[in-house]
């Protein structure tokens, strides 16, 4: 067995269970403990996981980068990774995003993005794009969660809105979590996931509305609806 094979092995032997953000009443290990079980990985591991969590974790892109830089970085991350389970995370992190955006420029009155504009990323931004007019970008039948997606945002349940995208976000990493063992992959779950549970017990109404600022007011979206509306 390859000394790398060991080093995933004793690392993923070693973390305990995590349980689903809302059934969690605390994290299943420290931040410290989490951080010092990381140690065991190579340099290479260390940067790749540090520019997962950079590119799918919103509060870690700084508030002046533009959207061609958010999706650069996107395109960069998403050709270096090998792992078609981690591409398909990124990926769905950044479709949900896509679709929060439209639907923030769609309510602003704006006109269908141009064909090259920088917007967004993933499988559905020309179909987005070429279906503007109709309801839920005519993607109802494809992602059954738009419309309930579609009816929170417009009403500005911005907690009930957050609960909606964790759990997205927590069944896409679910999803591909039996696939992997004891490997990179397994390691970037656990972590990706851990990432969720913290920030979730942390949430309140107040936080959920900061974050969705966040979210439209950088990299897939410069204005906030909701910012405006209360204003």
């Amino acid at each position: 067995m390859a000394d790398l094979d060991v080093k995933y092995i004793t690392l993923m032997a070693s973390m305990p269970a995590i349980k689903s953000p809302f059934i969690a009443r605390q994290l299943p290990i420290s931040h410290l403990g989490l951080a010092a079980r990381l140690r065991m990985l190579d340099e290479d591991d260390t940067g790749l996981l540090q520019r997962l969590q950079s590119v799918t974790e919103w509060e870690r892109i700084d508030m002046g980068t533009d959207e061609a830089a958010v999706l650069g970085a996107y395109d960069v991350l998403m050709n270096e990774l090998k792992s078609e389970s981690l591409r398909r995370i990124v990926r769905d992190r950044y479709e949900l995003r896509t679709i929060v955006a439209a639907m923030r420029r769609h309510r602003l009155g704006d006109a269908a993005p141009a064909p090259k504009a920088p917007w967004g990323a993933g499988r559905y931004v020309d179909r987005i794009r070429r279906n503007w007019a109709r309801p839920h970008f005519g993607l109802r039948r494809t992602l059954p969660w738009i419309a309930e997606l579609k009816e929170l945002f417009e009403s500005n349940q911005t907690l009930e809105l957050e609960r909606l995208m964790v759990r997205m976000n927590w069944q896409s990493l679910v999803n591909e979590v039996h696939l992997h063992e004891f490997d990179f992959d397994a390691v970037a779950l656990y972590v990706l996931r851990y990432n969720i549970v913290a920030r979730w017990l942390g949430y309140s109404a107040e936080d959920a509305r900061r974050r969705f600022d966040l979210l439209v007011e950088t990299g897939l979206g410069r204005y906030s609806v909701l910012a405006k509306e209360a204003a």
